[in-house]
């Protein structure tokens, strides 16, 4: 197999990464409160390099598991579209799993500006401005006095 049959991949995987990384950055920074945005955005790089070592974990793994037939030494001694199907696989399981979570997204502030009330979520409302208070405290004061008062 050719390097060059392996550009396009990469291509669309380098312009991949260029179109999420802004993305999950203006999400983090945007939709998380004033308070703890800074960490909100620590998180997101953390999981960028967990990402890393997840995949090369993947790799080794893979290598190891398949004999070096999924991932050769050399390219044209293997079968990598395994190893291309199998990532395709993760990406896949990856995308159904964000649906999933994206479909249950609640985002307090937007139901509370529509006047929307129940118990349930009014009572979610109440944790919401309960956690805001509680950062807020944390970032005026370094006594821990003060944070006792508010748990």
């Amino acid at each position: 197999m050719a390097c060059i049959q392996l550009a396009p991949q990469y291509i669309l995987l380098g312009l991949a990464e260029a179109l999420v990384t802004p993305s999950c950055s203006v999400i983090s920074f945007h939709l998380t409160p004033s308070h703890i945005r800074g960490i909100s955005l620590h998180f997101l790089t953390l999981s960028y390099g967990g990402g890393c070592f997840l995949g090369a974990l993947i790799i080794q793994l893979l290598y190891l598991l398949s004999g070096g037939n999924w991932y050769p030494n050399t390219l044209h001694e293997g079968n990598l579209e395994h190893f291309f199907f199998f990532l395709a696989m993760l990406m896949t399981i990856n995308t159904l799993v964000f649906c999933w979570i994206s479909y249950r997204y609640l985002d307090l502030s937007v139901v509370q500006s529509r006047g929307v009330g129940s118990s349930l979520l009014a009572e979610k409302l109440l944790q919401y401005k309960t956690c805001l208070r509680f950062y807020d405290t944390m970032e005026r004061s370094s006594t821990t006095a003060s944070v006792e008062t508010v748990l």
